[in-house]
C-alpha cells in the first residue's frame, strides 16, 4: 500500500517501512530528537512486540531525498469493562524539520490508522509533546487523563539547581553540607511513613515479603488474574507484557530494567520495576511501572520502600515517576514521600473502530497508568 501525494513543488508518497529504510529512519529520529537512537532498541519497540505479527507497525513518508516522516506503534492488550482489546501504543512519531505544516505526518497516520484498524486494532493511546501542536486534532486524539511529575531527593545535590550544579564549584560544595540534615530529615520521616504503611495489618495477616527477579514467568499471569479485573481500563500486565516491556527490553549498561516482586507467602502481591538513568547531573532512580490490587496500601508500600531503598544503595540521587493527579497511585507516592514538581503531560486516545470510540469517554476517566505504559523513560 502506497499513496502518492503532493508538498508543494516536492513529490512525496506514503508507505510501510520496509526492512532497508531502518537505517533512514534512525538517522531521522537522531535529526529530530537530537540523540542517536539504536537499532536494538527500536527493533525492539516499532517491530517485535507481542501482536505485531501480520501488522505493519511503523509507516513513513518518503520524497526523492529519502525519508521524511514516520509513524510508529508498540502493539498491546487494552482492558476496558472487563473486555480486552488489541490495541497499541503510538511512538516515534516525527517528522523532518524542513517538511513540518505540510500535512505530512497527518496523511501518514491516517494511512497508519486505517492499516492497523483493518489489522485487528482498536484504539492508540500516546502521550503528545508540545510539539505535536495541532496533530492532535487532525489525527483524532480525544484527551485522556493528565500525568504529573513526582519526585524525592535521596541526597543533597538533588537540591541543588536540579542536581545540575558542578561538585567543584565551593558555593556549591557549602551548599550540600547546608543541605544535608534536611534531606538526611526528610528521608528518615519518609522512610518511616513508608515502612508503617507497609505495616498495616490485611485481612490475610501474612506480612509481605519483596523479592527481586529476572524473568516474568506464570506468577505474573497469577497476578494479573488475581488483580487486573480490579484495575479498570489499563494494559494487560501478564507475564508476556512484563517480559517483553521489561525483562526482556534492551537496555545500555547499568540502565536495564529492575523488576521486584511482592509476595505474601507464595501468593504474588504486586510487582515494581524501577530503571536507573545517568546524566551530567548524577544518577536518577526512575519507578517505571508497578501493579497491586487496588486496595492493597502494603504491598505498594513494601515495593516501593524496597525500591527507594535499591535505588539509593546504586548511588541515585533523587527517585522519578509520575502518575495521574489525585489517583490512589499518585496518593501512594506522595505518601512515600515524592513531591509534584512542575510538568506534565496529557496522555491521549485515538479511537479506530466504532466500538472503541463510544468508549472512549469511559477510558479518558477510569485509566491506570504509569510511566512504563510509554516510552518516555
Amino acid at each position: 500500500m502506497a499513496a502518492a501525494l503532493e508538498a508543494g513543488p516536492t513529490a512525496w508518497r506514503v508507505r510501510p517501512l520496509s526492512e532497508d529504510d531502518i537505517p533512514a529512519a534512525l538517522q531521522l529520529a537522531q535529526d529530530v530528537y537530537g540523540r542517536p537512537a539504536r537499532e536494538a532498541w527500536y527493533r525492539w519497540k516499532v517491530l517485535s512486540a507481542p501482536g505485531s505479527e501480520g501488522i505493519r507497525t511503523a509507516w513513513v513518508a518518503e520524497d526523492a531525498n529519502g525519508l521524511i516522516a514516520h509513524y510508529a506503534a508498540t502493539p498491546l492488550r487494552l482492558q476496558l469493562n472487563g473486555r480486552v482489546y488489541a490495541a497499541a501504543h503510538g511512538c516515534d512519531i516525527m517528522t523532518a524539520p524542513a517538511y513540518r505544516r505540510r500535512g505530512v505526518l497527518s496523511t501518514v497516520a491516517a494511512a497508519a490508522h486505517e492499516h492497523w484498524a483493518n489489522a485487528g486494532l482498536h484504539c492508540i493511546i500516546g502521550l503528545p509533546t508540545a510539539s505535536w501542536g495541532g496533530l492532535r486534532e487532525r489525527i483524532g486524539c480525544q484527551p485522556g487523563p493528565r500525568l504529573g511529575w513526582l519526585w524525592r531527593p535521596l541526597r543533597p545535590d538533588a537540591l541543588l539547581h536540579g542536581g545540575a550544579a558542578r561538585a567543584d564549584n565551593p558555593a556549591t560544595r557549602a551548599a550540600r553540607l547546608l543541605a544535608t540534615p534536611p534531606v538526611a530529615a526528610w528521608n528518615r520521616f519518609w522512610d518511616g511513613a513508608i515502612d508503617r504503611a507497609a505495616a498495616r495489618p490485611r485481612d490475610t495477616g501474612r506480612k509481605v515479603r519483596v523479592e527481586a527477579v529476572t524473568h516474568a514467568d506464570t506468577v505474573f499471569d497469577e497476578l494479573w488474574d488475581r488483580v487486573g479485573l480490579a484495575q479498570g481500563v489499563a494494559i494487560v500486565r501478564d507475564a508476556a507484557w512484563v517480559g517483553y516491556r521489561f525483562a526482556d527490553a534492551p537496555a545500555e549498561p547499568g540502565a536495564e530494567h529492575h523488576i521486584l516482586l511482592a509476595l505474601r507467602g507464595s501468593v504474588p502481591a504486586g510487582y515494581l520495576v524501577y530503571r536507573l538513568l545517568g546524566s551530567p547531573a548524577g544518577t536518577s532512580g526512575w519507578i517505571i511501572d508497578i501493579l497491586t490490587a487496588p486496595g492493597d496500601q502494603p504491598a505498594r508500600a513494601s515495593l516501593v520502600r524496597a525500591a527507594v531503598a535499591a535505588m539509593r544503595s546504586a548511588g541515585a540521587r533523587d527517585v522519578r515517576t509520575f502518575a495521574v493527579a489525585d489517583s490512589m497511585l499518585e496518593r501512594s507516592f506522595r505518601g512515600a514521600g515524592l513531591v509534584r514538581r512542575r510538568g506534565t503531560y496529557d496522555a491521549c486516545f485515538i479511537p479506530l473502530t466504532a466500538e472503541l470510540a463510544s468508549e472512549a469517554h469511559d477510558c479518558r476517566n477510569r485509566i491506570y497508568v504509569t510511566a512504563g505504559d510509554f516510552d518516555v523513560v
